[in-house]
C-alpha cells in the first residue's frame, strides 16, 4: 500500500458531489478505502450514479454534515467548496487533514507533471502543451481543471508526463505539487467573491510553483513578474514576453518583414503561422514553448503542433460569416481579464454580446478598451445592470432577455465589416450550465441568423 494510504485507516468523507467528486470516490474504492459524501445540495451533480457506484455509502445532502466531518480520516473537497466553510474549519481544528482532489493526485502521480494556472489562457496552453509533447513521440496525460479530473489519470501504466491544467480554488487545498515546470501565465481580479482581496488569489495561484523544478514567467504581465523576484535561485526560470526575449527566454523579433517567436537570437516561426487569432494566443503559444523546453523538447515538435492547433471549442472561435459579419464566440471568457485579451486581439468596428454572473468584478476596467474598439454592447444575465453603470459613457448599450434576443440585436445592427463576439466576462449559471451550453446556445442562434442570410457557416 502507498505510504499516504497508510496514513488514513478509516474513512475518507468527499465534500462536495460532482465529476470531481466522483472521481475522487472511485479512486479510493479502487484501493479499499472507505468512502461518503457531504453536499450542500439537496440535488448534486452525479447523485444518482454515485447511489449505483456506492451502494453502501452514507450520503448527507442539504448541508454540511459536521459530525461525518469531524469523525473522517481525511477529507477530500471539491474546488467549488471554501476552506472557511465553518464545519471544514472545524474539522481542520480537529485535526483532520483536508486534501483537495490535486493533492491527492500530487502524492500518487507516476510521471513527470507540467502544470498550468493563470486567470486566462490555462487551457489554451495545456492543450498546447499536450499536442507539442504528443509531437515528440510522448505518451501524455491530460486533465485537472480541464475535462478529466486529475485523479482519474492515475493508473498503473504510468505516462511519459501529465499535464494538468489547475485553478486557484483546486490550488487552495494542494500542498505537495511539485512540477517539472510550471506557469502561471497571467493574472486578473478575477473571483472576487470567493478572495477578500486580490492578493489572496494571487498567493492561491502561487503554489502551482512550489516545489523544485523549472519555473515559466510572463515578463509582460505585472504580477507575474514579480515572481522573479520570489524563487530560488537554485531553480531554472524560463521566461516569455511579446517583445524581444530575455537571455535564454522566448519572446519576437523582426526578420527581414515579419514577426518571428525566437529563443535568445534563434528564429523559431513566423507568428502567421498561428491559426489561433490574437496576440493573447501568440503568448500562449510562448508560453507552451516555455513549459515543453523545460523539460528537453525540441523546437520541431514545438512548430509541428502550433501549426496544428485551430484552437479550442468557445475560445474566440470562429462561427461564421453572414453579409460581411464576422461571428465568434467565446464563451470561456468568464472574467473581465479574459474579455479585455479577446476584444484586444480583434479589430475594431466590434459588436459585443457581455454579462452573467460577475463574481463581484470590477467592469469599469472594460470602460476605455470598449470606448476606441466597441460600437455596441448587448448585456444579458444578472449582473447587466451592474456592468452597464460601469460602461456608461463610454459605448451604445442594449439588453437582452435570451441569448437568441442577444444575437437578433447584434445581427440587426451589425453591417458588413463588423465583427459579432460573445465575450461574456461572467459566469454563466445565471442562465446556463456552464460555459459551454452558452457557447453552443450563441452558435446555434448565430445558426440560425445565417440560415436565414445564405451566409457560410
Amino acid at each position: 500500500m502507498h505510504k499516504d494510504l497508510q496514513k488514513i485507516n478509516g474513512k475518507v468523507v468527499i465534500v462536495g458531489l460532482g465529476v470531481t467528486g466522483i472521481a475522487c470516490a472511485r479512486f479510493f474504492k479502487q484501493r479499499s478505502i472507505e468512502v461518503e459524501v457531504t453536499d450542500s445540495r439537496d440535488n448534486p451533480p452525479c447523485l444518482e450514479q454515485f447511489k449505483q457506484e456506492f451502494p453502501s455509502s452514507m450520503i448527507s445532502l442539504g448541508g454540511f454534515d459536521e459530525q461525518m466531518l469531524v469523525s473522517a480520516n481525511a477529507i477530500i473537497i471539491s474546488p467549488g467548496v471554501s476552506l472557511r466553510e465553518p464545519a471544514l474549519m472545524k474539522a481542520a481544528m480537529s485535526g483532520v487533514r483536508i486534501w483537495g482532489e490535486i493533492e491527492v493526485f500530487a502524492r500518487f502521480a507516476n510521471a513527470r507533471v507540467i502544470a498550468i494556472t493563470g486567470s486566462n489562457g490555462k487551457s489554451t496552453v495545456t492543450t498546447l502543451v499536450a499536442k507539442m509533447l504528443e509531437s515528440s513521440g510522448k505518451k501524455v496525460a491530460v486533465g485537472g481543471n480541464l475535462g478529466t479530473p486529475a485523479v482519474a489519470l492515475i493508473n498503473e501504466e504510468a505516462p511519459d508526463f501529465y499535464v494538468i491544467e489547475v485553478s486557484s480554488f483546486q490550488l487552495e487545498s494542494t500542498f505537495s505539487l511539485s512540477p517539472s515546470s510550471a506557469v502561471i501565465l497571467n493574472i486578473s481580479e478575477d473571483h472576487m467573491d470567493r478572495y477578500s482581496s486580490i492578493a489572496e488569489y494571487v498567493n492561491a495561484k502561487k503554489r502551482v510553483i512550489r516545489g523544485y523544478g523549472d519555473v515559466v514567467v510572463n515578463m509582460d504581465d505585472l504580477l507575474t513578474r514579480d515572481l522573479l523576484y520570489t524563487v530560488e535561485p537554485t531553480r531554472r526560470i524560463y521566461t516569455y514576453t511579446l517583445n524581444p526575449p530575455q537571455e535564454g527566454g522566448f519572446g519576437l523579433r523582426n526578420n527581414e518583414g515579419r514577426v518571428w517567436i525566437c529563443f535568445d537570437e534563434q528564429l523559431i516561426m513566423p507568428i502567421t503561422d498561428i491559426k489561433i487569432p490574437g496576440m493573447h494566443n501568440v503568448s500562449n503559444v510562448l508560453a507552451a514553448m516555455a513549459l515543453v523546453y523545460a523539460v528537453d523538447i525540441g523546437f520541431e515538435s514545438m512548430v509541428e503542433a502550433v501549426k496544428q492547433f485551430a484552437g479550442l471549442d468557445h475560445r474566440t472561435q470562429f462561427v461564421a460569416q453572414t453579409n460581411g459579419v464576422d461571428w465568434y464566440n467565446d464563451s470561456k471568457a468568464t472574467n473581465v481579464g479574459a474579455t479585455l485579451a479577446a476584444v484586444n486581439g480583434m479589430g475594431d468596428n466590434l459588436i459585443l454580446i457581455l454579462g452573467g454572473e460577475g463574481k463581484g468584478a470590477d467592469f469599469s476596467q472594460l470602460k476605455a478598451e470598449f470606448a476606441e474598439k466597441v460600437k455596441l454592447v448587448v448585456l444579458i444575465g444578472k449582473d447587466a445592470a451592474t456592468i452597464q453603470q460601469c460602461l456608461e459613457g463610454a459605448v451604445e448599450i442594449k439588453h437582452a432577455g435570451t441569448m437568441k434576443e442577444a444575437v437578433e440585436i447584434a445581427n440587426a445592427y451589425a453591417v458588413s465589416g463588423d465583427t459579432v463576439l460573445l465575450s461574456p466576462a461572467c459566469a454563466s449559471w445565471d442562465m446556463f450550465n456552464g460555459y459551454a451550453e452558452r457557447g453552443a446556445e450563441f452558435v446555434a442562434q448565430v445558426q440560425n441568423v445565417v440560415k436565414k442570410s445564405g451566409g457560410e457557416a
